[in-house]
């Protein structure tokens, strides 16, 4: 996290001079290792009518959804991302078939403790996930990080200000 700050210093110079305004610009960052996952697991499943693919779906998803409830994590770390039906169309010789329906559910899952990630995808993938994207690593209190640097960036522009004022 870094930030960026400018801070305006008055200097007081000897009677005879006016006094003087110093705009100064700070930088302060903070390097933290993330804290949090968030992933994007899944299961795709094909039927001939939309019925048959959404039963499919929804039953590998129970299961999707228990072993992840089961490795640990709490209910309000996983919420539905995307949910799809879709026809799928054969086109042969001009002429368009209907082969069958594909269904498409997604959950985003929110993990606090990174180390478990690589157990928590395998019980997901045993359970029936097929699907998996978007692990992105994050930090889970970004604001006192910023509020750090920001901090950081202030005692760099004053201490600018005060090498300027001599």
């Amino acid at each position: 996290f870094s930030a960026f700050v400018i801070a305006a210093a008055a200097l007081a110079l000897p009677a005879q001079a006016a006094e003087k305004l110093v705009t100064v610009t700070g930088q302060g960052t903070v390097s933290v290792a993330p804290d949090t996952a968030t992933i994007r697991i899944g299961v795709t499943s094909q039927g001939k009518t939309a019925k048959d693919a959404s039963n499919s779906n929804a039953k590998q998803m129970t299961a999707v959804l228990a072993a992840i409830k089961k490795s640990g994590i709490a209910e309000r770390d996983i919420r539905t991302s995307r949910l799809s039906l879709q026809p799928q169309y054969e086109n042969k010789s001009g002429t368009t078939h209907l082969l069958g329906f594909r269904v498409t559910n997604q959950l985003t899952v929110k993990i606090h403790d990174i180390g478990k990630l690589p157990a928590i995808l395998d019980h997901a993938i045993a359970a029936g996930a097929n699907e998996m994207s978007g692990i992105e690593f994050v930090v889970s209190e970004q604001s006192k990080l910023l509020d750090q640097a920001r901090d950081a960036a202030i005692a760099d522009a004053h201490r600018k200000a005060e090498l300027y004022a001599k």
